[in-house]
């Protein structure tokens, strides 16, 4: 029987296998659509840390960024910002998660901060282009997400090399599963979770993809469960294609005030964009957040069968850093509204 793999998940970044074989591109060709606003997407949405509530029944789109910003900003203020008891549930999250530290090396984003008009002004940024050791198969036939065509790709056939770069981290039954996809940057891992239940944060949705990496890596020790961690002639990988460059406002921060000393300052502007495309060239992702603060001086207060892993439901993708659980970008995807439609 063939095992469908269609994969519906959790994406993120980096492992090496040697196997495969290098793609001499530093960037994928077809690069980033045209940046659009959140507001023009009706099922969609952004949160500002891992631990915020999941909006339910949409996709959801987080990335470390806005975290590096504000954590710069705090640096520069002298390491602690005191928040009062009015201030928001959001802020007080933004500023005393800790999900972001070790997402990202030094080396591996930007943040600047320069003062211009009385605000501090401080920027986060990175850029990463994970492309596959060798591109995967453009699927022949359009996969079913829910009721409508999506293009996909991954192994519509086996091809042995190809296998190399697909890796079963766990494997339960066709719509709980996780794989691991193959960069040319072997310190990113790009995984895919299908199936996981529901969670009211992502934070609490990273601690389930730990735990199926656990169990995973124990099945595979086992001699009987072993087949569900190889990638078989009759098995089949299916992932849709996605892209989307977007960008936003957080007004749940902006106008939000805090205090040090005798200064009084106040969040007169926060915003993110983050874009990202994954196809079978491989993927990339980029994401930049800017805080403009204000401030004054007054004194304010198992039988063996074929794998179908076809990402056809909701999934979640994450990208991180080898052996790094906190990521720097995670999309839950639960809707078309973000993939390229079949025609």
């Amino acid at each position: 029987m063939t095992r469908k793999l269609f994969s519906y998940g959790l994406l993120a970044g980096a492992i090496s296998l040697t196997q495969c074989q290098p793609v001499q591109r530093n960037t994928l060709p077809a690069g980033f659509p045209e940046e659009i606003s959140l507001q023009d997407l009706k099922a969609t949405s952004f949160v500002t840390t891992p631990d915020g509530a999941l909006p339910a029944n949409r996709n959801v789109i987080y990335s470390s960024t806005l975290l590096l910003a504000w954590d710069a900003l705090r640096l520069e203020l002298g390491g602690h910002i005191p928040l009062s008891p009015a201030g928001s549930a959001e802020l007080r999250l933004l500023n005393n998660t800790t999900s972001f530290r070790g997402s990202l090396d030094k080396q591996d984003y930007h943040a600047h901060l320069h003062n211009e008009n009385n605000q501090i002004v401080v920027r986060a940024f990175f850029h990463k282009s994970l492309p596959f050791e060798r591109p995967m198969q453009v699927r022949q036939q359009h996969l079913a997400f829910g009721n409508t065509r999506v293009r996909a790709f991954g192994m519509d056939h086996y091809d042995e090399s190809l296998a190399h770069c697909i890796q079963v981290l766990f494997y339960e039954d066709d719509d709980h599963f996780m794989l691991k996809l193959i960069p040319k940057d072997d310190q990113q891992e790009i995984i895919l979770a299908k199936g996981l239940p529901n969670t009211s944060t992502l934070g609490q949705a990273l601690e389930l993809i730990k735990n199926w990496e656990e169990r995973g890596k124990k099945n595979m020790r086992n001699n009987v469960l072993a087949w569900k961690y190889q990638l078989l002639a009759d098995d089949e990988v299916a992932i849709p294609r996605l892209g989307f460059n977007i960008g936003t406002r957080f007004p749940e921060l902006e106008g939000q005030r805090f205090q040090l000393k005798d200064i009084q300052y106040t969040i007169e502007e926060a915003r993110q964009q983050t874009a990202m495309v994954l196809n079978e060239q491989g993927a990339e992702v980029k994401s930049e957040a800017m805080i403009a603060v204000a401030l004054d001086s007054t004194e304010t207060p198992a039988a063996l069968h074929p794998k179908k892993l076809m990402l056809n439901k909701p999934f979640l993708i994450i990208f991180r850093k080898k052996d790094q659980p906190n990521p720097y970008l995670a999309v839950q995807v639960y809707n078309t509204e973000l993939m390229e439609k079949s025609r």
